[in-house]
Order: C-alpha cells, then sequence, then structure tokens
C-alpha cells in the first residue's frame, strides 16, 4: 500500500462532476464515495504497528502545521481570522520562511537591552528543526510501502533516476512520529524565546500565550489534530 500523502481537492471534484453533467452520485458507471458504516476491527482486524507508526507521523505534522500557522499570526500581530486568510493557502516551508522573517523583525527591532547572541542561535535552530521535520515527513510519508520496505523513486539534480529503499520498523517511525511533535512543542515556545511571551499553556485543543499575567493570544486547535499540547 501508499502513503503518499494526496489531498483531494474538492473544487476539482466538482469541475469533474460538472464535466460529466451529473452529480458524483449519480454516475452511469461506477460510485462515488460514501461511508460503509463498518467497522475499524471488522474490516481490518488488529491494528498494524506500522500502519498506526504512520498514522502517527500524519497527526504530528498536522500539529506542527498548525502550530506554525499561529506562529505567524502572533509574531506578524496580525487579528486571527486576518492571518488565517494570509496562511491558508502558504506551504509548510512558505510558513517557516514567513517565521524566519519575522523572527529577524522582532531580533532587530528590540527595544530592551541588545538581543543576546544565544537568542538567535537557538531561534534559528528551532526554524531548522522545523525544516528537519518536514523533510522527514516527506521521507516516510511520501514513499511506497510493501511490507516493512519503504521505496521511494527520485530524479533530481545530477544523480538522474534512482530507488531507495529502506527497511524500517515501528519504532523508528514512532521515533520520527516523536521528533516532529518535539519540533512542534519548540516552536510553540518561539514567542518566549523572543520575549514576546512569558508564559505558554492551555490544553489539548487549545495554546494560551500570555505577557506579565496578561492573555496575549489564544488559539484553538481543530479536531483531529495531534493529542499534544502545551504542559
Amino acid at each position: 500500500h501508499a502513503a503518499d500523502g494526496g489531498v483531494c481537492d474538492d473544487g476539482a471534484a466538482a469541475a469533474d462532476a460538472e464535466a460529466l453533467g451529473r452529480s458524483g452520485t449519480n454516475m452511469k458507471y461506477y460510485r462515488d464515495f460514501s461511508p460503509s458504516g463498518e467497522s475499524f476491527e471488522d474490516r481490518i482486524g488488529s491494528p498494524d504497528a506500522l500502519d498506526a507508526a504512520i498514522g502517527r507521523i500524519a497527526l504530528e505534522f498536522s500539529y506542527l502545521e498548525d502550530t506554525a500557522t499561529n506562529t505567524v499570526i502572533l509574531l506578524s500581530g496580525t487579528e486571527e481570522h486576518v492571518g488565517r486568510l494570509l496562511t491558508v493557502d502558504q506551504s509548510f516551508r512558505q510558513k517557516v520562511d514567513a517565521i524566519g522573517a519575522l523572527t529577524q523583525h522582532h531580533l532587530a527591532g528590540s527595544q530592551s537591552e541588545p538581543v543576546k547572541p544565544a537568542t538567535e542561535e537557538e531561534a534559528l535552530e528551532i526554524l531548522f528543526l522545523c525544516r528537519r521535520a518536514e523533510q522527514l515527513r516527506n521521507t516516510y510519508l511520501h514513499s511506497s510501502y510493501s511490507g516493512n520496505i519503504r521505496v521511494k523513486a527520485t530524479a533530481k539534480g545530477r544523480r538522474g533516476p534512482r530507488v531507495v529503499s529502506e527497511a524500517v520498523t515501528a519504532s523508528l517511525l514512532l521515533d520520527v512520529a516523536d521528533f516532529i511533535g518535539e519540533s512542534a512543542s519548540l516552536l510553540e515556545g518561539l514567542p518566549l524565546v523572543l520575549g514576546l511571551a512569558d508564559i505558554v499553556g492551555g490544553a489539548l485543543d487549545r495554546v494560551v500565550y500570555t505577557k506579565n499575567g496578561k492573555v496575549l493570544r489564544e488559539f484553538s486547535f481543530p479536531k483531529g489534530s495531534s493529542e499534544h499540547g502545551p504542559a
């Protein structure tokens, strides 16, 4: 089976239905998607550890993406609904680039004591870990799997076409998922590193930033994101 991270475009599906001259539910030869109502146990049986670990990678990266969006909004100082409009079509890489630019903006504009080199270095390391997390996510989700063998075909650079294969374990995949989740937690703490907030707290479904005892920003996570959140 494949774990390719594909996304269904509702707009494209609607365009296809319009081209057919009928709704997806009235197709002549095939059937559109509809929930079966069957339980996981009835269809699959006992969960497979490898499959479950791959799913954890997807969930942790969802948490990281949500955190990146929240961080862009907080660092930019924009209203939340405006910030979400600006970031909704941005890739994760674009969000991290925006966070990097906003971080440099705050470091350069600090009105308190001069920014310590360690502060800038810590912020840059957090951004590096976020990019590394995306790289690992792409490696293990954008591959084909045959049992415990991961296979990925590439054709980049001077090497030309090549196929990479790797034996993986559920333990390795969980290590990747944990690394992504830990990177998200570190990114949540970036406003503290920059001195924009002094406490980050909340619960599984929200994160709250405070400064001098006053709530600075509060963000809610969509249902279905990773179980991680501020301690």
